[in-house]
């Protein structure tokens, strides 16, 4: 259930969006209204994550809350070079998060997922490459192959007609004799 404590409370319009700066309560936590839904969300899933967590003071669990909601907003919204590149700092805040005993094993079954994921599509890239330059070393020994069969098959040539030549010098000079 979401209940809305205040209206915005703003300390410049220029400093905060409207949305981000309304406060709402949902289970107990304060939080911003733009991350409400996800923790929300996560509460239905997972239950109330940071119920045993280390730190007794609301304002520190609710900080954790909405660092694992922004987590959440950031993998849902942007594309996967983009989470690649911010996957050590999310590595960081869950760990931190972990060590408060903020129950985050869900998102970090997920991460691992994604990092799996990640590794297996570079593996395959680096292996696709690899496979080309494979066929193109191929290509190149396959061609070196044939043109020195076709000089071997010069060189036979040029035996046979010399062959052809030493005998036909060799009947000749029977006959000379």
């Amino acid at each position: 259930m979401v209940v809305t404590i205040c209206n915005c409370i703003q300390a410049s319009p220029l400093e905060v969006s409207s949305s981000e700066s309304c406060i709402i309560c949902v289970k107990g936590y304060k939080v911003k209204s733009n991350i409400a839904p996800i923790l929300e969300s996560i509460f239905m899933k997972h239950g109330d994550i940071a119920a045993e967590c280390l730190f007794k003071t609301a304002s520190v669990r609710e900080s954790f809350l909405e660092v694992i909601c922004e987590i959440v907003t950031q993998l849902q919204n942007n594309d996967e070079k983009t989470i690649i590149s911010k996957m050590e700092e999310i590595e960081r805040q869950v760990s931190e998060a972990e060590a408060a005993n903020i129950h985050v094993s869900w998102l970090r079954s997920y991460l691992e997922a994604f990092r799996r994921r990640n590794e297996s599509m570079e593996i395959k890239a680096k292996t696709w490459m690899l496979k080309k330059a494979a066929e193109m070393e191929v290509r190149e020994r396959r061609a070196e192959l044939m043109a020195a069969q076709q000089r071997f098959e010069k060189c036979m040539k040029v035996l046979d007609l010399v062959e052809k030549n030493l005998n036909h010098n060799i009947l000749d000079s029977k006959t000379e004799l």
